[in-house]
């Protein structure tokens, strides 16, 4: 009996398919494969619509009889699709635990100015990379009327917490952001997020993640200008 594994070895260096492989190996030649002969083949045409009725079928019954569900909880954040404005949503009162001062922040004192809420941690890298730009655009733009707000996402007990953040000596109100906070801004799935609320405090813009400060710049600017 002819080992297989010689042929495949000896066509992968001479050559795939080639004669002087197979003969090398002792195995008998391919023969062309042999044309249809039986059922005359549908056109081209018949089977674009035999096709097509069956996705229409299939569709039909597989989302025709599905039911509608509606969502148990609003999502306060805006949809960002390409060419779409949507509409500003107001988060509702919040309120946090400060950790740069005494006392609480509520974010509805904060009417009648263009606010950033960064939702940061002090153990993530690209949160801690933003706070300098972050600082600058606050101290730069604040006598126009706008803030930025830190809600820190940090765990431990209220002493640990403070420290870490207090480290940072940041020129804006930190508070301490737990998970009913996340929620009432549609909830966090990036750290950091940025939400830029407009001065009635509804949700103008989220930014998961790094943003270019020149578009945060943009943005504010456009805000401040309503």
């Amino acid at each position: 009996m002819v080992d297989e594994s010689i042929w495949v070895r000896n066509e992968k260096r001479i050559g795939n398919g080639t004669k002087c492989g197979r003969q090398k190996a002792g195995l008998p030649q391919r023969t062309q494969p042999v044309p249809y002969t039986g059922m005359k083949r549908p056109s081209p045409d018949r089977r674009f619509v035999s096709s097509s009725v069956v996705l229409t079928l299939t569709g039909l019954l597989t989302f025709g009889c599905m039911p509608v569900l509606e969502s148990e909880e609003q999502d306060v954040r805006p949809a960002e699709r390409p060419g779409e404005v949507a509409p500003r949503v107001a988060a509702g009162a919040v309120t946090v635990q400060a950790l740069t001062e005494d006392g609480l922040i509520a974010i509805n004192d904060y009417r009648g100015r263009v606010v950033l809420l960064d939702f940061w941690a002090t153990w993530s890298a690209p949160s801690r990379h933003e706070l300098p730009r972050l600082a600058r655009l606050h101290e730069e733009l604040e006598q126009d009327g706008f803030s930025v707000i830190g809600l820190c996402l940090d765990t431990g007990t209220m002493e640990d917490v403070r420290r870490r953040v207090e480290a940072f000596d940041l020129p804006y109100p930190v508070g301490w952001a737990d998970e009913a906070v996340t929620k009432a801004y549609g909830g966090i799935r990036a750290v950091p997020t940025k939400i830029l609320l407009d001065r009635q405090g509804r949700i103008g813009k989220t930014y998961p993640g790094v943003e270019p400060v020149e578009s945060l710049r943009a943005d504010i600017k456009a805000l401040l200008g309503e």
